[in-house]
């Protein structure tokens, strides 16, 4: 590169060149254009995609390093010499690796470590870099026989454009989710770029000696502008391609969150939405009893098979103007937008469908189901037709083969009120019981722990599910009631499993939300291990993200507390809450428990499988154990060994939760298994 110099070189002559303007305007739309679809496409590694965020950072610098050489060759197009003019192909090609790879580095920068002023900077010094890297390699490109140099105040004035392009997109980061906001940015980046470009252009001389012959332009107008055609229909392309990525992404997003993986309904999600909007007159909301005993019996995936069958018959349904969903695991909604009493004939036809056993697989169910019919009549807002069709159910859930419509003057928020007040006599007659669900360390063929799970069998409803019971009790201070007997039924069974010469490590106890930061829990711990002779490493605490939602700072110094006493602290649904990451850099923890919606399609789903590589990575550098529930194919497990140090594996392939006195007799087969395996 040469400086300007302020004199005519002897024997040499200036000559100026012209541009298309044309050219001009269609070079900066493409930078503009590879702009926004560079920021469209970078903000996708921050979002729940299907793809790897590093594969979103790639095609986001592809785009943007593209539209950068777009923009230089095609402003190169526009400018002509009146002296022969050709181009180094090779240079010319490799010209555009630079503004790549500034882009790569840029955008990576800002999408792992957010934005603060410093960053903002050093982001954007890697960008001003490869643009103006790949600009002057694209000029070393150009072979002609003139000489050319820079004015300083041209080049750095070029320079701050090629900063301010990609500062301006640091700064607006975190409001680049809106449209209209990445418009601009777009629009902005491309102009700064192109100032860049053609700022430098205007700051070059081009010498040429005094007997060169000053011809008309080799490259002709209509040379150029094919030329510029071929570039653009190339760009479009790649821009269509690209853009489209996004929209598949975002369309497979909406799919997983909202929709049924299983039964491809719509899910609670958009039921709930059209609810509010109060789309519909009428709803019926089907509950399958048999569902949790299915699973406990048969396994989730066969619960799912089950599922899948019901939702077939309800597709089948013959009625027309409704819309079918499954709102949760064991339960389906129909939903129409027409009043009237032919809604109610069809639900009691469908109920019908129901009485004879259902064949999954080799099997023959029976199945007991339930339908709760809310209508939007008597002044009621359809947006509550939910709320009173589940007042059915929490009122008397153990409803068989009927169809029950709302009445208000029957059916209130009694149950949960009964519930509370049972607890207390249903502690006394051991209506509570607990069963132990284990958990194996896979490699080493080894019972770590059991995880205590808490069942009611209500002398009144029966079976009542512990997501029934367990929200009604945290809303009152009758949970810490529960949980101080459940500590206690466990210390009792923690002694009663070493008189049998049973192994393991720790026995597991979930803790409420709003008990982990109370002073009592602390003292009940401390006097029931002291009664009954248990070490504190032998109980293990299950905490999840709920007990740091009010008082962060008092829950992490409840936590720092249990270890220091030599308990065992685990944070339960690990990767479900909005900020466990956040809450792990913080937490003094001993394990981490993930969630079993991403061990469910393990191995066949890309995504899945990646996140839990990614959690377990996260967990072992922080040498945490690693517990991973609701495991049930030996797929599963073989994926978790192939990715875990020391896994620990829960669920239905090595057991269902047991009662304690079921608990020796599996002990039992389990070491038996183990024995001959070695």
């Amino acid at each position: 590169m040469h400086l300007h110099i302020t004199a005519i070189p002897e024997g040499y002559k200036i000559i100026s060149g012209e541009y298309a303007l044309p050219l001009v305007i269609l070079s900066v739309f493409f930078v503009c254009l590879s702009s926004y679809t560079a920021i469209t496409m970078s903000l996708r590694a921050n979002n729940d995609s299907f793809i790897n965020r590093y594969i979103w950072t790639i095609l986001a610098s592809i785009a943007m390093g593209f539209g950068i050489w777009s923009l230089h060759y095609v402003g190169m197009l526009a400018f002509a010499l009146p002296i022969k003019i050709e181009y180094n192909l090779v240079l010319t090609i490799l010209s555009i690796i630079p503004a790549m790879l500034a882009a790569f580095f840029a955008f990576y920068s800002v999408n792992k470590q957010g934005t603060s002023l410093k960053r903002a900077v050093y982001s954007s010094l890697l960008m001003g870099i490869g643009v103006c890297s790949m600009h002057f390699i694209g000029m070393a490109s150009m072979q002609v026989e003139a000489k050319h140099t820079y004015n300083v105040v041209g080049l750095v004035i070029a320079v701050v454009a090629s900063f301010i392009s990609f500062f301006v997109f640091s700064i607006f980061y975190t409001y680049m989710n809106r449209q209209f906001v990445r418009v601009i940015i777009g629009i902005v980046m491309g102009i700064c770029i192109s100032i860049t470009h053609y700022v430098a252009m205007l700051s070059m001389k081009f010498y040429v000696q005094n007997d060169v012959v000053i011809k008309e332009h080799v490259i002709t107008v209509v040379d150029r502008y094919n030329l510029a055609l071929e570039l653009t229909i190339l760009l479009l392309i790649l821009v269509s391609f690209l853009l489209s990525a996004i929209f598949a992404d975002k369309y497979v997003e909406y799919r997983a969150k909202n929709y049924d993986p299983h039964t491809h309904l719509p899910n609670f999600n958009i039921f709930e939405k059209r609810l509010a909007n109060r789309e519909y007159k009428q709803i019926a909301v089907w509950h399958f009893n048999e569902w949790t005993n299915i699973n406990q019996q048969f396994g989730y995936i066969f619960g799912e098979a089950f599922i899948k069958k019901i939702a077939a018959k309800f597709l089948t349904f013959k009625s027309h103007n409704v819309d079918v969903y499954r709102i949760s695991q064991d339960q389906l909604a129909i939903a129409t937008k027409q009043g009237g009493k032919m809604f109610e004939v069809e639900m009691r036809e469908l109920a019908k469908k129901f009485e004879y056993p259902l064949q999954v697989r080799s099997e023959q169910l029976p199945i007991s189901v339930a339908c709760a019919l809310s209508q939007a009549k008597n002044n009621i807002d359809p947006a509550k037709l939910y709320d009173n069709a589940m007042s059915i159910f929490r009122q008397s859930p153990s409803y068989k083969q009927q169809v029950i419509i709302y009445d208000e003057t029957v059916h209130s928020s009694a149950f949960e009120e009964e519930l509370e007040q049972d607890i207390v006599t249903a502690l006394k007659q051991n209506e509570l019981y607990l069963v132990y669900q284990p958990k194996i360390n896979s490699l080493k063929n080894e019972v770590v722990g059991f995880e205590t799970l808490l069942r009611w069998q209500h002398s009144k409803y029966g079976f009542v599910s512990p997501a029934v019971f367990i929200p009604i009790l945290e809303k009152t201070d009758k949970i810490q009631l529960v949980t101080d007997w459940v500590i206690e039924r466990v210390c009792q069974q923690i002694i009663n499993w070493q008189k049998q010469h049973l192994q393991f490590h720790h026995i597991a106890i979930n803790i409420p939300g709003n008990y982990v930061t109370s002073q009592n829990l602390v003292g009940v711990l401390d006097e029931t291990i002291l009664r009954y002779g248990v070490l504190p490493q032998q109980l293990e605490l299950e905490i999840t993200e709920t007990s740091f939602v009010n008082n962060v700072q008092e829950a992490i110094r409840a936590v720092e507390l249990f270890r220091e006493k030599g308990y065992s602290v685990a944070l339960d649904d690990f990767g479900t809450g909005v900020s466990s990451l956040s809450y792990l850099k913080q937490m003094n923890i001993s394990t981490l428990k993930i969630d079993k919606s991403f061990i469910d399609d393990i191995p066949h789903s890309v995504k899945d499988a990646s996140i839990l590589r990614g959690i377990i990575a996260i967990g072992e550098s922080l040498e945490l154990n690693i517990v991973i529930e609701g495991v049930e194919i030996a797929e599963q497990v073989q994926f978790i060994e192939e990715h875990s140090i020391k896994p620990i594996i829960q669920g239905y392939y090595f057991a269902k939760p047991l009662e304690a006195e079921q608990v020796y007799s599996w002990y039992d087969q389990f070491n038996q298994k183990t024995s001959l395996t070695v």
